[in-house]
């Protein structure tokens, strides 16, 4: 059995999952894409089986690594909270009565970076620049940038140093 992944591109873009179907007749099961999501995140697991008996089957969701409790183990679309650190690693077993087969995903727990400002308020002249200090940490060692998300027309920001002081430049 194998999953393969491909991209449609339109309005949105999705990976549809290919299910190369065994011989055997066991089941083809899915446990769904990876995810990234903040501590305390309601997490939605997608899983996805198909028998090739046409017999009905029974899931079976469990924790393989991490910390997580799921709304239920035996549906296809369970949820849980997820945890203050990951990642959760989750499979899926489908069973037709006679053969199961498993499939695992990753949910990934990321923790937003923290910023800090000197001063909330920066005052300069038309044509002049203001220094400001701007500090981040990312608690995952993410790499951090900043960017102007508003500020006076023609104004930037540039990065002065390795410290992440930048200078506001308004025009």
């Amino acid at each position: 059995r194998h999953t393969r992944y491909i991209s449609v591109t339109g309005v949105q873009t999705c990976a549809l999952p290919i299910f190369s179907l065994a011989q055997s007749g066991a089941p083809a099961v899915y446990a769904g894409l990876a995810q990234v999501v903040a501590p305390g995140a309601t997490v939605s697991l997608h899983g996805e089986a198909v028998s090739l008996t046409g017999t009905s089957m029974s899931y079976s969701w469990t924790v393989v690594s991490g910390t997580a409790t799921l709304s239920s183990t035996t549906t296809l679309t369970p949820t849980f909270v997820a945890p203050a650190s990951g990642p959760v690693v989750l499979r899926l077993t489908a069973n037709d009565g006679s053969q199961s087969t498993s499939s695992t995903t990753t949910v990934y727990v990321n923790h937003a970076p923290v910023v800090s400002v000197g001063s909330t308020t920066v005052s300069v002249v038309v044509g002049s620049s203001a220094a400001f200090t701007a500090t981040a940490t990312d608690a995952d060692g993410d790499a951090v940038s900043f960017v102007l998300d508003s500020g006076p027309t023609g104004a930037t920001l540039s990065s002065r140093s390795e410290e992440h002081t930048s200078e506001l430049q308004s025009h």
